[in-house]
């Protein structure tokens, strides 16, 4: 879920001990991701904080959820009528 949280804007530590992937790497260059490899790594990376958060109103949604929502509208619209799922 580290992806995920970086999408929509929130820092994320990783400890995983597998290989980085190019794309944990590419978050972590960007600033989104910090990768941790030792307990000292870790004190020194993460500040436990209050985040002042934006309010998010049903007229003024997230960027993200925007963006999934132009997306789902895209594909709905290349699907046959048969494959969208009637809500």
């Amino acid at each position: 879920m580290n992806r995920e949280a970086v999408a929509l804007g929130v820092r994320v530590g990783s400890i995983s001990r597998e290989n980085i992937g190019a794309e944990d790497r590419y978050l972590a260059y960007q600033r989104g991701m910090v990768l941790i490899e030792s307990a000292q790594g870790l004190a020194e990376s993460i500040k436990v904080a209050r985040r002042n958060r934006p309010s998010c109103s049903s007229r003024n949604p997230a960027p993200a959820l925007s963006r999934i929502k132009a997306e789902e509208d895209m594909i709905a619209q290349i699907l046959p009528a048969s494959l969208v799922p009637h809500t």
